[in-house]
């Protein structure tokens, strides 16, 4: 394939990632995913969809625990800067949620990097200011 063709495969792929996430749709997400998945989101003791996840089924279980803990509704979620490389991608954006239990309110960047073989999702990491996400759910 040539690497037009690659950037277009790897975009349908985010575009369907982002689509899920606005749907929060753990399943669709998951079915992204390649069976054999890195997955990482900045670790915090205090959020635990935070962390390392292996597995499909642990990655569902910690997507529907981080849209579970989110009032719905009240997300805002903007990727706004893509770069394509190969197989690579990075996703700069703004995050804006509602924690449920306390009813704060929490914004921030983050910074996701995906690796895309063969249509799927292999490496998914994402940094964000998790001091801040927690400070709303206490």
């Amino acid at each position: 394939m040539n690497k037009q063709g690659q950037t277009k495969d790897l975009q349908a792929v985010l575009n369907s990632f982002y689509q899920n996430v606005g749907e929060k749709n753990a399943e669709g997400m998951v079915a992204l995913c390649a069976e054999q998945i890195d997955w990482y989101i900045a670790k915090s003791d205090f959020l635990p969809w935070t962390g390392k996840r292996k597995g499909k089924a642990d990655i569902k279980e910690a997507l529907n625990l981080l849209f579970n803990a989110h009032l719905d509704g009240e997300d805002q979620f903007e990727p706004d800067h893509i770069f394509i490389d190969g197989q690579e991608a990075a996703v700069f954006g703004f995050a804006s949620r509602v924690a449920k239990a306390t009813g704060k309110r929490f914004s921030t960047q983050f910074c996701q990097r995906f690796t895309i073989e063969d249509g799927k999702i292999s490496k998914f990491l994402m940094l964000e200011d998790t001091p801040q996400v927690e400070k709303a759910f206490k």
